[in-house]
């Protein structure tokens, strides 16, 4: 799987029913990656991460990074 595009954007939440404080900033990052068993041959992936999921998802790409160096 190799990525050909990424975007992202930081959401505001003002309402949910998984989230007990209200005005939680949100990181939406959607990721356009190669995929040839689709009809165009690509796939679009969209996550969305609080802090402490950005963090954490942060920390395992420089662990990533490290690891291929």
């Amino acid at each position: 799987m190799h990525l050909r595009n990424f975007d992202w954007k930081v959401k505001l939440a003002v309402s949910s029913s998984e989230l007990s404080n209200m005005g939680v900033p949100l990181l939406e990052l959607a990721l356009t990656v190669d995929a040839p068993e689709t009809k165009d041959g690509v796939k679009r992936l969209t996550f969305e991460l609080n802090k402490d999921e950005l963090v954490g998802f942060l920390d395992k790409l420089e662990a990533l990074q490290t690891a291929m160096e």
